[in-house]
């Protein structure tokens, strides 16, 4: 590919994601608008620009894609409304992966799913018009947006994890913490940081979330923060959370014309209140 696809501009795109676009427009002339194909052809493009090759007819693995290939990679939507496929990472094909896609009206779920893995699932759930805004645009590049910003979202949220995945199942040394065991994270990594990092930490996958759970952590943490000489409790996260709401409530009169305006401020970016990513708010909101 020429262009990857995060370095996209209103007038030029990646080689595939061009034909791939055109290919979904020629199949779908006078029906209804496509941006659903058009975002999932922009996940396959970002799977095979990351090292993860299509598997075509349930068996062959595609190493080069070719003008024959693409028209596997169009998009097939299933009775129940999902998208499938099937991938597997260079130098990995006996550990094959799933990509389902699964509309949620304005939302798209993406699933990549480690089959040989107890179907390990790695997830992130994005808007379909940020990154397709206009489907029967002039040119091809006009039809996308913000295509640095998905490329970043989908490597952070579910390919890093699973390249470190099943780079550790093969015994591979891994970058991420993902590719960690979990008493390492639990004891070397989690402890020495704010609790607002580990809340953040927690909402990457379903194993990190269970490890930053661990009530010995909060334990740690709380007499870390909080020098206290309780010995006894029944949830040493909860009584974190009530410590910190203790403290967060003596400071809110001081506060309270600071909040509004940094409220505005953030609002005045996020105009639907229900998009405003979790970590703008108070650790007390998400804790």
């Amino acid at each position: 590919m020429s262009l990857k696809l995060e370095d996209s501009t209103l007038e030029n795109i990646s080689s595939l994601l061009d034909i791939l676009s055109r290919e979904v427009l020629s199949q779908n002339k006078g029906s209804e608008p496509v941006q659903n194909d058009l975002f999932y052809v922009l996940i396959i493009v970002l799977m095979l620009e990351n090292g993860f090759l299509p598997v075509i007819n349930d068996s062959e693995v595609k190493e080069s894609v070719n003008s024959y290939d693409v028209q596997h990679l169009i998009p097939k939507k299933l009775e129940t409304g999902l998208y499938e496929a099937k991938f597997v990472m260079f130098g990995c094909s006996d550990l094959p992966l799933k990509l389902i896609i699964s509309p949620m009206g304005a939302l798209m779920l993406i699933n990549l799913v480690i089959n040989d893995m107890n179907g390990e699932t790695y997830s992130v759930c994005l808007p379909i018009s940020r990154y397709v805004v206009s489907p029967r645009a002039s040119s091809i590049p006009m039809i996308f947006r913000d295509l640095k910003h998905l490329s970043v979202t989908f490597k952070n949220k579910v390919l890093s994890a699973v390249k470190s995945k099943i780079l550790s199942n093969y015994g591979y040394p891994s970058a991420s913490l993902v590719g960690l065991p979990d008493e390492i994270i639990l004891f070397n990594i989690l402890p020495y940081l704010p609790a607002r990092d580990v809340l953040n930490i927690s909402e990457t996958c379903k194993r990190l979330k269970a490890v930053a759970s661990n009530d010995g952590l909060w334990r740690e943490m709380y007499k870390r923060d909080y020098k206290d000489n309780t010995t006894v409790v029944t949830s040493w996260k909860t009584l974190y959370k009530e410590k910190y709401l203790l403290q967060d409530k003596t400071k809110n009169s001081s506060i309270s014309i600071r909040n509004i305006q940094d409220h505005r401020s953030v609002t005045s970016f996020y105009p639907d209140e229900r998009n405003i990513p979790f970590y703008i708010f108070p650790l007390r909101d998400v804790i």
